[in-house]
C-alpha cells in the first residue's frame, strides 16, 4: 500500500469539485481530485444539448464539453486529477483509503472536500417504486452515458428544463414520448424547449397531476415468459376536471380515459 499526501483532497470532478479545486490550487495548495467515473464534470457528461445563457455560462457549448474544459483548466493550475478511482473510507485523521489504477493508496490530506454530487428530488407517489419508473437523471444517464433505451413507450412528469431536454433525448435515442404530464398551470422549462416537444408531436398537460402507476400482472408475467416488454402505464387526472383523451400505442397497448376526471396512459414503459 503506497502512502501520499495533499494540502487538499477534492472528492469527486463535476462541475462543483473542479471548481473547488482550481481555487485552491490557485491559491498555492498542493490538490488532489479524485472522481471514480472515467470522464470529468459529474453531470456534465451527459448533457449532450448545447447550454443556453451568457458566453460566461458556457452558452452554446455542450455539457460534457464544459467538463473537459473544466479538467483542462484544474490540470494547467497544477492540481493532480485521479479518474477512475475509488475512495472507500475515510478516517479521523482525514486519512483516506483510495484504490487507483489497481494500486491501494493511503492519502493523508488537511482539508477534504466532499462534491459528490446531488440526489433527484424523487416524487413519491403510488407505484413510484415500481420497475421502469425512474427519475428523469437516470433515464439520462442510461441513454446518453451507456445508450441503453430505459424504455419504448415513457410518460415524462415535469416541463421544466429537465423534463423538457431528457423527453427531446429520449425521442432522439428512439423511445416514443406519449406526454409530459405537468402539475402547474404553465410550462416551467424555457418555450424553444417546449416548442421541440410539440413540434415533434408531443403533447404537454399542464394542470394535471399524477395519481401513479400501475403494472399489468397477467401481461408482465406472460411477457416475461416470452422474453418481451412488460405492460404497465400510470394514471393522471386533470385539477380543471376537463376530459383529457391520450392516443393508442401500435395496438400494442392503448391510451383510455378512465371518467370524466381521469385519464389513463398504457404502454410499454
Amino acid at each position: 500500500m503506497k502512502q501520499i499526501t495533499a494540502d487538499v483532497v477534492v472528492i469527486g470532478a463535476g462541475s462543483a469539485g473542479l471548481c473547488a479545486a482550481y481555487q485552491a490550487a490557485h491559491a498555492g495548495a498542493d490538490v488532489l481530485v479524485i472522481d471514480e467515473n472515467h470522464l470529468p464534470g459529474g453531470q456534465l457528461f451527459k448533457q449532450i444539448h448545447k447550454f443556453f445563457g451568457s458566453r460566461v455560462h458556457y452558452a452554446g457549448t455542450r455539457g460534457y464539453q464544459i467538463g473537459q474544459q473544466l479538467l483542462e483548466r484544474v490540470q494547467d493550475s497544477g492540481a493532480k486529477v485521479w479518474l477512475d478511482t475509488l475512495v472507500y473510507g475515510m478516517a479521523h485523521d482525514k486519512t483516506l483509503g483510495v484504490i487507483h489504477q489497481g494500486t491501494h493508496y493511503t492519502v493523508q490530506a488537511q482539508k477534504v472536500i466532499v462534491a459528490t454530487g446531488a440526489k433527484e428530488n424523487y416524487m413519491a407517489f403510488p407505484g413510484s417504486t415500481l420497475p421502469g419508473v425512474m427519475g428523469a437523471g437516470a433515464a439520462q444517464t442510461m441513454v446518453n452515458i451507456h445508450r441503453v433505451l430505459p424504455g419504448q413507450r415513457v410518460v415524462m412528469l415535469g416541463s421544466g428544463n429537465v423534463g423538457l431536454i431528457v423527453s427531446y433525448q429520449l425521442m432522439q435515442a428512439g423511445a416514443d414520448v406519449v406526454a409530459l404530464v405537468e402539475g402547474a398551470p404553465q410550462i416551467g422549462g424555457y418555450a424553444v424547449h417546449a416548442a421541440k416537444i410539440r413540434r415533434a408531436g408531443v403533447p404537454i398537460y399542464v394542470g394535471h397531476d399524477l395519481c401513479g402507476t400501475y403494472h399489468n400482472t397477467s401481461a408482465w408475467y406472460k411477457s416475461c415468459r416470452a422474453g418481451r416488454n412488460c405492460g404497465s402505464g400510470c394514471t393522471v387526472y386533470t385539477r380543471s376536471g376537463n376530459r383529457t383523451a391520450f392516443g393508442g400505442g401500435h395496438g400494442l397497448s392503448c391510451c383510455r380515459t378512465e371518467s370524466h376526471d381521469r385519464t389513463a396512459l398504457d404502454g410499454r414503459m
